[in-house]
């Protein structure tokens, strides 16, 4: 009897020992794990990536043929697929999730995904909740280009019907016991879906240009798992908008909740900057902040629009806004649009401060507002400043007008009248009134920030 004790008593003692190990070690793993996270943190950690305008020479979608004015006038074309799609339905949030194949977007950012990590071209989406990456299960495909295979990564991982990101992402559900994303929660979205995926998770890599880059494991994406209607620009889509599930809003507390970008004018051929983090704070003299509006569930960046002030004449904003917001920022669109009623009375200040005759110019372009210049020389801009809640942001002649051909110089705002029967309800700050800025976005303080700079020095 007492050598049964004995030996159940020690096998006891070896039982607890090994336990006790396990656990030590597993301590010791997840203490390392954060005093990592925290190390980041305390050494001010940040990092800065490259924007790549999709039909800049650092693109792999460049045309060298063609010209820059004939780029611009695509980018004024694009304008009513990209505003459309965000007014067809009343919550813009799912509106913004329901399109994935209207990508003619402006910026690229080169991303890795998996282990071993395999690099992936994106859109970066400010507007956007969900990362969208393409991804192909086969064993025997052809790698063609910036696709991802999950079966080729030691880290990736399917989300079950039941997990937690399953049940809170917007249009997901449950079929043959996998989580699905289909374009979006309304039925009328789902009938006619034609882009699908697996709500999954796996490491994300940016990659950085200067700065210790971010490699940040279990990060949620959707993974496209067809070819159909496949019209990416680039080989996915990077949500960087307030949503639970953008890539900002699931690495907030390794960036500080911050990030900013400059964009360099398109006549730069230097690639763009974001960043994060401590790089990512725009502070000193000139810096101006407004606030972000609460606009419920979407993941774009509203912001409320007071006016704007053409030379000294202040045009107050008269049209349909939302509690505290009426313009977001977006960077697929590229000149910045305006509700009908209100962008009229703006270009008649601009047309009483110009002294010279407007011409008519081709109408397909959108850009109503023309001129005769054949030298920036002999065009003299007024000064244009757009008023939001506590911050004036005054523009120079670079966003306000686009040369659309050697001899003719345009108003660099649209008029948001988009076809005949639906005018826009929200105005759109577009990526030619950021160039040369650096704007920021706090998600903790819940701000976005504006500082003039020379962004091909930055």
């Amino acid at each position: 009897m007492h050598m049964m004790i004995l030996k159940y008593t020690t096998m006891t003692v070896v039982v607890t020992f090994h336990t006790l190990l396990f656990f030590a070690l597993l301590i010791i793993l997840s203490i390392a794990t954060l005093s990592a996270f925290a190390h980041v943190k305390a050494d001010n950690f940040g990092f800065t990536a490259e924007l790549i305008r999709r039909d800049s020479p650092n693109s792999p979608f460049y045309n060298a043929l063609e010209a820059a004015a004939t780029r611009s006038t695509n980018a004024s074309q694009h304008y009513d697929a990209r505003i459309g799609r965000f007014n067809l339905m009343s919550d813009s949030y799912y509106a913004s999730q329901s399109e994935l194949n209207f990508s003619k977007g402006n910026y690229l950012i080169k991303i890795s995904v998996g282990t071993p990590p395999a690099e992936i071209l994106a859109l970066a989406d400010i507007t956007g909740d969900l990362t969208w990456l393409p991804c192909k299960t086969c064993q025997d495909c052809t790698k063609d280009g910036f696709t991802f295979f999950p079966s080729e990564s030691s880290t990736y991982t399917s989300a079950a019907c039941e997990s937690y990101q399953c049940q809170i992402t917007n249009g997901a559900v449950c079929q043959t016991k996998m989580c699905i994303y289909l374009c979006g929660p309304l039925p009328q979205q789902r009938s006619s879906c034609t882009n699908k995926g697996l709500v999954a998770m796996d490491t994300i890599s940016f990659h950085s240009s200067s700065g210790q880059a971010l490699s940040y494991p279990n990060t949620n994406f959707i993974c496209g798992t067809f070819i159909d209607n496949w019209h990416y620009i680039g080989a996915g889509i990077v949500g960087l908008g307030r949503g639970l599930f953008s890539m900002t809003s699931q690495m907030k507390h390794l960036i500080n909740g911050t990030f900013s970008q400059c964009l360099v004018p398109y006549s730069s051929k230097q690639s763009s900057k974001i960043n994060f983090g401590l790089k990512g704070v725009v502070s000193g003299e000139g810096v101006v902040s407004t606030p972000i509006a609460d606009d419920g569930e979407s993941g774009a960046y509203f912001l409320f629009l007071e006016a704007m002030s053409v030379g000294g004449n202040r045009v107050a904003n008269n049209f349909y806004s939302a509690p505290k917001s009426n313009i977001y920022i977006d960077w697929r669109t590229t000149f910045t649009s305006l509700p009908h009623d209100f962008y009229e009375n703006v270009e008649a200040e601009v047309r009483k401060a110009i002294n010279l005759t407007p011409i008519n110019y081709n109408n397909e372009r959108k850009l109503s507002l023309c001129y005769k210049s054949e030298s920036d020389h002999d065009f003299d801009a007024p000064p244009i400043t757009m008023h939001f809640t506590n911050a004036d942001v005054q523009l120079s002649p670079l966003n306000t007008f686009v040369r659309m051909d050697w001899n003719v110089v345009c108003f660099a705002f649209l008029d948001g009248t988009f076809n005949a029967t639906k005018r826009i309800t929200h105005a759109v700050y577009g990526s030619w009134q950021q160039m040369n800025f650096i704007v920021g976005y706090d998600l903790k303080s819940s701000t976005v920030s504006f500082k003039q700079a020379d962004c091909t020095l930055y």
